[in-house]
């Protein structure tokens, strides 16, 4: 192999890692330079042996020493496919199991740095608890003979820096791009893992045969893992680490950085798939970091006015300056790029996309309708000539003439006619008499025309079954999905993740329940509960609302009743 970079899996590695993607099959090794010891024949082949005779093929050195050496008696190193600040890249091959995966070798300069193998074993040990379709897996660690290793499974893929040297990409593509980056940072975040260097670089994609594109996340080397001590030199406040174009306010300050740091990488990112720049770009590195921290996100619809407001302001709220403006978690970014809700109605081959009426109910779980596109009617414009304007003047000022004269003769007008107490008057049909007699108000007393006292109400049979909904629609109205989680954890995923969009994209949220009648069955209960929503589209002020119908399951605790589980309905 062309160890100059000519090789296409030499150009997508950036940062050193490269393309991770379930383990090929046998038809699908990666082809390399090999030579047969026996003929001499050279091959640029996935193939074991010399087809001409038998003999196993070694990898053709090229002058690195490790090519061609088995590495823990088991990794046979066949081609250099990158190099990266901890150390080189390179495809291997397990002697007993046949299969092909990729091992990073430290770098011998850092062999006697403490701080580097303290972060390499970190890159191992963070990597390697992370199980997701959508992040780099590693399977083996260790050192033999003076080297230092990770192993990793491998596929060929190519990086998102590598298709982005091509500009922006398809909306679609970079939705769905983004939406698998989020799922396997939530998977990373939920193991209390911060990848802190979230680039194009570090995302490889790859198609499988059905053309579907898999992006995985790799290089977690600097990861932080949130339970480490604060003594812990990798991780102590005031370090940075990362790559300025992508980093967060916060690490560009040195501050503690959390889960959210790697959202707003994730909006960089996304920004830059679908404008072809990154955000907040500059003439230099200087002013890129001064606009980072001192002016308000970018909006994508300035570069592309075609695009949903709905995904321009979600990716303002993924790039804001405060960590507290940002999406509370991935889960929450993953849930909202579902292409066909970021990017629903989208019409490419229009200026604008289509607008539906604010006024039209949906479903929770649903397309929320855009705040900023409301409909808009074209009037078609008069062409007023000259002698409609005169004819209209006329016609004006007889009426008024008219007016005036009946005006005048006001008091001349003879009184009504009196009717006699059995004359009837006929109204015109569908109009409602008034009714002429004067009506007496009800008195409100405690006893009832008999003078008997009227009886209490029945107690609510339902009451003690509803009470652990009482706090539900305050919670909601706070705005803050947290505090709904925090006092509604058994809420569905469908209905939280639908609060959170809306209250990025809506204002003034409020809620209010309505409750079925409930069904008890001994010490169980189940109960239907609506969850009727009204709020203001940002910016017009429209009003628009929604209903989520839910049906809990309750027990029975002592006194007292308590939710088991809240389900959605249909």
């Amino acid at each position: 192999m062309n160890e100059a970079g000519g090789s296409p899996i030499a150009s997508s590695i950036g940062s050193g890692l490269l393309a991770q993607q379930p383990t090929p099959q046998a038809d699908e090794t990666v082809a390399v330079a090999k030579v047969c010891p026996q003929c001499g024949t050279e091959y640029e082949t996935g193939d074991r042996f010399c087809p001409k005779d038998g003999s196993p093929l070694r990898p053709k050195t090229g002058g690195d020493p490790l090519i061609g050496r088995v590495i823990a008696d088991r990794y046979l190193v066949l081609a250099r496919l990158g190099e990266g600040g901890m150390g080189r890249v390179y495809l291997a091959e397990h002697v007993k199991m046949t299969r092909q995966c990729a091992i990073k070798v430290m770098n011998p300069s850092l062999m006697h740095d403490s701080e580097s193998l303290a972060r390499f074993a970190r890159e191992a040990s963070s990597a390697a608890r992370i199980l997701h379709p959508n992040v780099a897996a590693v399977f083996d660690y260790g050192e033999a003979d003076k080297i230092v290793y990770l192993v990793m499974e491998y596929v060929d893929g190519e990086s998102l820096s590598a298709i982005l040297t091509h500009g922006a990409i398809d909306p679609r593509r970079a939705i769905d791009i983004a939406r698998q980056i989020a799922d396997g940072l939530s998977a990373a975040h939920e193991l209390g893992i911060v990848h802190r260097d979230l680039k194009p670089d570090n995302v490889i994609v790859a198609s499988n045969r059905a053309g579907k594109e898999t992006p995985k996340v790799v290089d977690f080397g600097i990861a932080k893992a949130l339970s480490d001590s604060p003594q812990d030199a990798l991780t102590r406040s005031g370090l940075v680490i990362g790559t300025p174009e992508y980093m967060s306010p916060e690490q560009l300050l040195g501050d503690p950085v959390d889960a959210r740091a790697d959202i707003y990488s994730l909006g960089c990112i996304l920004y830059q798939m679908l404008t072809g720049v990154q955000p907040f770009a500059a003439e230099s590195r200087e002013q890129m970091i001064r606009r980072r921290l001192h002016e308000a996100p970018p909006h994508v619809r300035d570069v592309l006015p075609e695009i949903p407001r709905r995904l321009d302001t979600l990716i303002v709220h993924m790039l804001a300056r405060s960590p507290g403006d940002r999406l509370a978690s991935a889960a929450v970014a993953r849930d909202a790029l579902d292409p066909s809700l970021a990017l629903g109605g989208w019409d490419p081959s229009m200026v604008t996309a289509p607008r539906p009426t604010p006024e039209t109910a949906h479903g929770w779980g649903q397309a929320l309708p855009d705040p900023s596109l409301q409909p808009t009617a074209l009037m078609r414009r008069q062409r007023m000539s000259v002698t409609r304007i005169i004819a209209g003047a006329v016609v004006g000022s007889v009426a008024f003439l008219v007016g005036l004269v009946l005006w005048s003769q006001r008091d001349s007008t003879p009184p009504p006619v009196a009717h006699r107490a059995d004359s009837t008057r006929v109204q015109p049909a569908g109009v409602v008499a008034p009714d002429t007699q004067p009506r007496k108000l009800p008195t409100l007393s405690k006893t009832d025309s008999a003078g008997a006292a009227k009886p209490k109400p029945a107690p609510d049979p339902d009451a003690a079954v509803r009470a652990p909904f009482a706090g539900l629609s305050a919670a909601i109205s706070t705005g803050n999905i947290q505090v709904v989680n925090e006092k509604f954890p058994l809420l569905p995923k469908s209905i939280t993740g639908f609060l959170s969009q809306l209250y990025a994209l809506y204002d003034g949220v409020r809620a209010s329940s309505v409750y079925g009648p409930a069904r008890v069955t001994g010490d169980d209960a189940s109960l239907p509960v609506t969850i009727h929503l009204k709020y203001r589209a940002r910016g017009t002020g429209s009003p628009v609302s929604s209903d989520a119908r839910l049906m809990a399951r309750l027990a029975r605790k002592g006194e007292r009743w308590v939710i088991v589980e809240i389900v959605p309905q249909s």
